[in-house]
């Protein structure tokens, strides 16, 4: 998500838009993890003189949705990007995700979404261990994921509506009820008429919005 973002999450200069989509996410019951709420340091100053590394911890209440328990991972080279990591995130939350580069928000993001496994610990997704699970499960498990790539992750040879299109059809939908999906998708996020457009005729906020549309448009349990 951008960093001039309103309190709701969405784009200032584009109010009914912004109402639009946050009304569409709430009644379909999706809740956001956006890259901006805890703070992974690598606790470096505060490290006790035993040597061991403090634990981040994030209490919360309600049903679990996300849970980290001592999580750490290492890179190929040696590079510890989260270590000893600990929280809950609940059912309906809207979580941020801060801090400076290399503090371990993108290990974060990847971890929830399956794209990687800890090196140490364990990361529940609705009471699934991510780290036990095959890769066709994760697979599945990614069905209920919607996300918003920074890079946007657009495909330049499809126009808008068929990227929006991409889920529904990689999930089994229907042609017509895929498209039909689609449509409203882009209309909640302001590019209705520009659903057989080229990406790159899109601005870099229209981009930005029509990956939104792509992650909302199969109604997912989980926004990142």
């Amino acid at each position: 998500m951008p960093s001039e973002m309103t309190s709701d999450g969405i784009f200032p200069s584009q109010p009914s838009v912004s109402a639009k989509l946050i009304h569409y996410l709430k009644t379909n019951g999706i809740f956001i993890i956006s890259v901006t709420y805890l703070l992974f340091r690598q606790h470096t100053a505060n490290t006790p003189s035993s040597g061991k590394q403090p634990d981040t911890v994030c209490p919360s209440i309600g049903t679990p949705m996300i849970r980290f328990e001592q999580v750490s991972k290492t890179y190929p080279g040696g590079f510890e990007a989260l270590k000893n990591v600990s929280f809950q995130i609940n059912k309906g939350e809207m979580i941020f995700i801060a801090g400076h580069s290399g503090s371990g928000k993108s290990t974060v993001l990847k971890l929830i979404s399956g794209i990687t496994k800890p090196s140490r610990g364990k990361v529940h997704f609705n009471n699934q261990d991510l780290g036990t699970l095959t890769d066709n499960q994760i697979g599945f498990m990614r069905q209920h994921i919607g996300i918003v790539f920074q890079d946007h992750k657009i495909l330049y040879d499809r126009n808008v509506l068929q990227n929006v299109i991409l889920p529904l059809r990689i999930i089994g939908y229907q042609p017509r009820k895929a498209e039909e999906r689609a449509r409203i998708a882009i209309e909640k996020v302001g590019l209705k008429g520009r659903e057989l457009d080229d990406p790159v005729t899109l601005s870099g906020g229209e981009q930005q919005r029509l990956c939104i549309a792509r992650a909302v448009v199969h109604q997912p349990s989980l926004l990142i």
